[in-house]
């Protein structure tokens, strides 16, 4: 979880925009799988047969989990390949509007070298926050999951445009008493499931996209998918892992590890610029060393 910093604006709402999981919600309640995590005993639910709709306010986070690993398997294949030896960062910086042409612009003003990008149009209005943020620290989930519970969700937003990065590069230096805000750095992303939950987190609060086509994530730069690709993409079943220490669920009251399906992306390269060559594959200048096929394996495409 973040805070909210909110320099002082005056923004008129979009009532074009829309937060995820705040439409109607599905018929189809699927069923609960209970489980504890094997070292530290933290309790989960996870819910099975989901709708997976971006507006369903209880499936929405299907559609953002599966965004969230697609987004985390791409910004991480970049340091896979070696390019760099800097894991990728999070940051967040100021819009003055919901434009993909200004998020990327200001973000390479900055100094990202490229990543995925996420906006957010608004905050939480400022006399909700505290109540949201008690609401998530005792139901153990997402700010704005209090916002969803709300007979309006929107009425509890303003409108407050401003883009999350998961970037690679060197910043721009914020010198000591530096009146003008630039950007804020949160942390360093040092996993692949961190860099995962960082995106699925943020997917989970951004505006449902205007069309089924429309994305609510983009890359750029070294991220690309002009300059970045995988020799393979599928699914794999993977234990599902603690949120708090790492360690794998148990299904309550076996000693069955349970799990999920989760997308998976191998043999990242960087592709060299330029007009490819009849006949061959497109050249790369770096190569993730991990292109082995793991076991259990499924659905390649």
């Amino acid at each position: 979880m973040y805070h909210d910093l909110v320099p002082e604006a005056i923004l008129n709402a979009n009532p074009c925009l829309k937060l995820v999981g705040t439409g109607e919600k599905c018929a189809n309640e699927g069923w609960v799988i209970s489980g504890s995590c094997c070292k530290c005993g933290h309790k989960v639910e996870l819910t099975k047969a989901t709708c997976g709709r971006v507006e369903c306010p209880k499936c929405h986070r299907t559609w953002a989990n599966r965004g969230g690993q697609r987004i985390g398997a791409r910004v991480w294949g970049y340091y896979e390949t070696r390019v760099t030896r800097h894991v990728p960062r999070h940051i967040t910086f100021e819009l003055t509007e919901v434009n993909w042409d200004e998020a990327k612009k200001k973000a390479k003003s900055l100094g990202c070298e490229g990543g995925a990008l996420v906006i957010h149009p608004w905050r939480l209005k400022k006399e909700y926050q505290q109540d949201a943020e008690e609401y998530a620290r005792r139901h153990k989930c997402n700010r704005y999951d209090y916002v969803r519970t709300a007979a309006d969700p929107m009425s509890l937003l303003e409108f407050s445009p401003h883009c999350h990065g998961l970037v690679y590069g060197k910043l721009v230096e914020i010198k000591a008493g530096q009146s003008e805000y630039l950007y804020r750095n949160i942390r360093r992303l040092g996993t692949l499931e961190a860099t995962e939950g960082v995106a699925f987190y943020l997917l989970t609060h951004t505006n449902v996209p205007a069309t089924e086509r429309a994305q609510s994530v983009r890359y750029f730069g070294c991220c690309s998918t002009q300059r970045l690709k995988p020799d393979w993409i599928g699914h794999a079943s993977k234990p599902l892992i603690c949120p708090k220490c790492g360690g794998e669920i148990v299904e309550s009251g076996t000693i069955e590890l349970i799990l999920v399906n989760h997308y998976l992306a191998l043999g990242w390269k960087v592709v060299i610029p330029g007009p490819p060559v009849p006949g061959n594959s497109p050249k790369s200048i770096a190569q993730s060393p991990q292109t082995a096929l793991p076991r259990g394996l499924t659905d390649w495409a």
